[in-house]
């Protein structure tokens, strides 16, 4: 299938696609809206400061009525969450700086294994 590159100049991969990433393979995870599903994350490489993010590509077009989409919509956001933060919207954490807690614990080896794009 074709995928889809996202690209943000001057922002660092945790900062602007962690979120993003967990988010989407969640939703995708409910089979129940067509989303795209999040491949990789990752820092943009060489002199350029930024990130990118890579994705299914989906052809925004729909021929669900509006009562299928809104029972579907209704039953993604009735999933049970694939993450224990997730559960009553809960939010990461975040340290003193604002940096998100949980990232910084996990490339610390301290905590949970925080998803990196790769799948693993």
């Amino acid at each position: 299938g074709r995928l889809f590159a996202k690209l943000a100049r001057g922002r660092p991969k945790e900062a602007m696609f962690a979120g993003e990433f967990e988010g989407l393979n969640a939703m995708a995870g409910t089979e129940t809206v067509g989303v795209p599903r999040a491949f990789h994350y990752d820092d943009l490489y060489g002199r350029q400061q930024g990130s990118w993010i890579l994705m299914d590509f989906i052809e925004m077009t729909s021929r669900l009525s509006q009562e299928d989409l809104g029972t579907r919509l209704a039953l993604m956001h009735a999933a049970e969450p694939l993450r224990d933060e997730a559960r009553g919207g809960k939010r990461r954490k975040k340290d003193d700086d604002g940096n998100d807690a949980a990232a910084a614990a996990a490339e610390e080896g301290d905590g949970d294994e925080v998803g990196d794009g790769d799948g693993d």
